[in-house]
This record gives structure tokens, C-alpha cells and sequence, in this order.
């Protein structure tokens, strides 16, 4: 179960915050991309993320080389999990930090652009 939510920041921050000694729940939270006032939540099980998802289906399709694509915390456990992670230029250090590169950003078709170029596309 993956619980998605929007609100002001403070009552977002005091959900992650009651979250927190939960040990069997993850939190995250963030400031809108399109509005500074609209925080995002997202809350889930601490054995399921992005990062468990993407080692169940490189398991289960036996692949051999994973790429992601990220721009928010919720991607940092997919990011661990790949050969290859690329943050989107609107995401923050930490993201950028953790990626293999930076590449454009997301309202700019970044990721088709990187796809269009590392894979000769037309």
C-alpha cells in the first residue's frame, strides 16, 4: 500500500514527523514543483519503495543492466538498485548527488532526450 497526498507544509511535515517512529513505515515529503505551498507526501510500507520494486522486476525478467530516472527522495532507494541513475536537472543536490549524471529536466523531456541520444533513436 503507497499513500499519496498534498497539503501545506506544515501539516505535511507533522505527518512525516508522527511517521517517523513507525519503524515498519517510510515517509517522504517535499516542496511543489509547480507550487512552493503544496507539499507532497508519500508514504508506504518500509519493505516497498522504488528500490525494491526495480530489484523484484531485475529478478524476476533476469536483467542485466538497469537505468533509472529520478527527481525526488522517493527515487534514492531506485537509484542504489540501478547500474545507472540519472537525476533530472530539476531535482535537488542530494538527488543530483546520488546520480550517476544530471540530465535535463522533466517539463523539457529529459528523459527522451537522454534516451534519444544514448540509443542513437530518431
Amino acid at each position: 500500500t503507497n499513500i499519496s497526498a498534498m497539503g501545506a507544509s506544515d501539516a505535511v511535515k507533522s505527518i512525516v514527523e508522527s511517521i517517523e517512529p513507525c519503524k515498519h513505515l517510510t515517509a517522504y515529503s517535499g516542496g511543489g514543483i509547480y507550487d512552493n505551498n503544496a507539499y507532497w507526501l508519500d508514504i508506504h510500507h518500509s519493505n516497498a519503495c522504488k528500490g525494491s520494486a526495480v530489484e523484484k522486476l531485475k529478478k524476476q525478467l533476469g536483467l542485466t543492466h538497469v537505468i533509472c530516472f529520478g527527481d525526488g527522495d522517493n527515487d534514492l532507494p531506485m537509484f542504489n538498485i540501478a547500474d545507472e541513475s540519472y537525476a533530472m536537472s530539476n531535482s535537488s543536490g542530494i538527488i543530483k548527488e546520488s546520480a550517476t549524471a544530471t540530465i535535463g529536466h522533466h517539463d523539457e523531456d529529459g528523459v527522451a532526450y537522454f534516451l534519444k541520444d544514448r540509443f542513437n533513436l530518431k
